[in-house]
């Protein structure tokens, strides 16, 4: 994580150019594309003709409420679904948030722990489904986007000063999302829950 305190961190506009700006692979351009229309719909409730105009704060609530509202207990496409970039962007906007504006964060963290939580308990698992090839590389790299933005939210409430009164969400989003995948059986998935526990 960068070091938001002393100033070496990327300046925000700077970060929400580059979330909007395709990369060369399939996931990159699906994020460019889901952060430019969240960005676009800030700037026109703004009346803001560029980046710096769009706060933390501001593409953080669009993005965990279009997260929330994809969040179902029906199965998706994972192909057309945009949850993969949305946490990509929650889990780059975050720090940001936590550090700029804490108390929308800390009272924000619920719905957050919720849409995560929501997202990890909509992802098939091994033992639910007896054929495997429905569990494909998609959810795991959903599962895996998952843990990270998890362990990025877990970090940005664990600095604030009067986190103590999430105690129970915390614990709820640590162990719901990053704790029970330690003994996954994907090894991808087990590494990346290990490798987040200890950030």
């Amino acid at each position: 994580m960068e070091d938001f305190e002393s100033g070496d961190a990327t300046p925000f506009p700077q970060l929400v150019e580059t979330l909007c700006t395709p990369g060369r692979d399939e996931n990159s351009a699906k994020t460019a594309a889901v952060a430019s229309a969240l960005v676009e719909v800030i700037r026109e409730k703004l009346g803001a003709d560029s980046f710096e105009k769009v706060s933390p704060a501001a593409l953080f609530a669009s993005a965990l409420n279009a997260l929330s509202s994809t969040v179902t207990s029906d199965t998706i496409d994972i192909a057309s679904s945009p949850q993969l970039s949305l946490l990509e962007i929650m889990r780059q906007v975050i720090p940001y948030v936590s550090s700029s504006n804490p108390n929308l964060y800390l009272h924000q963290f619920s719905n957050t722990s919720r849409a995560l939580r929501g997202v990890v308990a909509s992802i098939p698992t091994t033992h639910q489904t007896q054929d495997q090839s429905k569990i494909s590389s998609g959810w795991n790299a959903l599962l895996r986007q998952c843990i990270r933005t998890s362990s990025t939210a877990l970090n940005g409430i664990l600095v604030l000063d009067n986190a103590k009164s999430m105690e129970k969400e915390v614990l709820k989003l640590f162990h719901s999302t990053i704790l029970q995948h330690f003994d996954d059986s994907r090894a991808k998935v087990r590494r990346q829950a290990n490798a987040c526990a200890l950030e």
